[in-house]
């Protein structure tokens, strides 16, 4: 089969814009003329759109962009909440490992994406989340040391698999601790991408080893929440950025004759009080009095002196 080059079925087609600015200000005259969008992404940098179409709405300009390659915003918005959890009673791991997270949840509710498996613990990103991304952690242990040991939650990004966790936080459990119960709340791991997967677990770092700490329940809640937009965003470029309206279709006065043009040889004769003499005769003689309001090529232009002086004769049969 021939190679017709690159079809793109993906990514963004369409630019809706305002055409009233934040202040009330009818912007039209501007928008009517962009060239090209340019839309910083977090994870695949600037993208410029050449404007192909431009559609003028009662509120808003609808541009028709030149299809790219797709980006990570895909048209839908994520806004939602997930959680599962599930009681355990095993006991925690002494030492990190890249396969030690938690796994088998019993419980899961607002998984509409599909995104977790519950038996295998991952969260599986079908595409980059657009919205911020927000992990609550809460879990329940117990400690049956004399002595109180450290705890470190962890969130995995499986696909890395450098051998570290990727985001983690630590906490100290008291001695003797029954049901002890710890939170994570406004964890906003940057590093999800599409195609990535999350894993979440827990194990000591305590630097005395004893009796394992008991994990008796563990609960994770995902959310995404689209909230109201108010301002401008710097990462979106107008191009052009600005227009000079003294040469522009948009402006109503190009081509208005605003300064009259005065004669450099001949004098305004002023009979407003007398039809015989001039009031500004001693003007005149004196060759100080205004100028008149007239070209001084009106002498010399054929187009101009014909029809007004010389006058002009027709052979057409049909007149004549």
């Amino acid at each position: 089969m021939p190679d017709y080059g690159l079809t793109v079925n993906d990514g963004v087609k369409y630019i809706k814009v305002n055409r009233y600015d934040s202040g009330g200000l009818d912007r039209s005259d501007y928008l009517g003329q962009l060239q090209s969008i340019t839309l910083t992404y977090p994870d695949r940098g600037s993208v410029l759109y050449p404007i192909l179409t431009t559609q003028e709405q009662a509120n808003f300009y609808l541009y028709g962009i030149s299809a790219t390659e797709a980006t990570s915003s895909r048209g839908d918005i994520n806004d939602y909440t997930f959680a599962s959890s599930a009681s355990f009673g095993y006991n925690i791991s002494q030492s990190f490992s890249l396969t030690g997270y938690c796994e088998n949840y019993t419980n899961t509710s607002g998984n509409t994406l599909g995104y977790f498996p519950a038996s295998s613990g991952l969260y599986n990103f079908g595409q980059t989340p657009n919205p911020e991304l927000n992990v609550s952690i809460q879990y329940t242990v117990t400690n049956p040391n004399a002595g109180s040991k450290t705890l470190r939650f962890y969130i995995l990004s499986v696909n890395k698999n450098d051998g570290r966790p990727t985001l983690y936080e630590d906490k100290i459990v008291g001695t003797g601790a029954s049901g002890f119960s710890i939170s994570f709340t406004n964890i906003n791991p940057t590093y999800c991408i599409e195609n990535d997967s999350l894993a979440f677990g827990v194990y000591e770092v305590s630097s005395v080893i004893a009796t394992p700490i008991v994990l008796n329940t563990f609960k994770v809640t995902l959310s995404q929440t689209q909230t109201a937009f108010n301002g401008s965003s710097s990462l979106t470029i107008f191009n052009p950025d600005t227009i000079n309206f003294d040469y522009n279709d948009y402006n109503p006065l190009l081509g208005n004759a605003e300064i009259p043009q005065y004669s450099t040889t001949w004098m305004d004769i002023d009979y407003s009080q007398n039809p015989l003499v001039p009031i500004n005769f001693g003007l005149i003689i004196s060759g100080t009095a205004d100028r008149a309001f007239v070209q001084d090529s009106n002498y010399n232009s054929k187009a101009w002196s014909n029809i007004r002086y010389n006058g002009s004769k027709t052979t057409s049969y049909r007149i004549n």
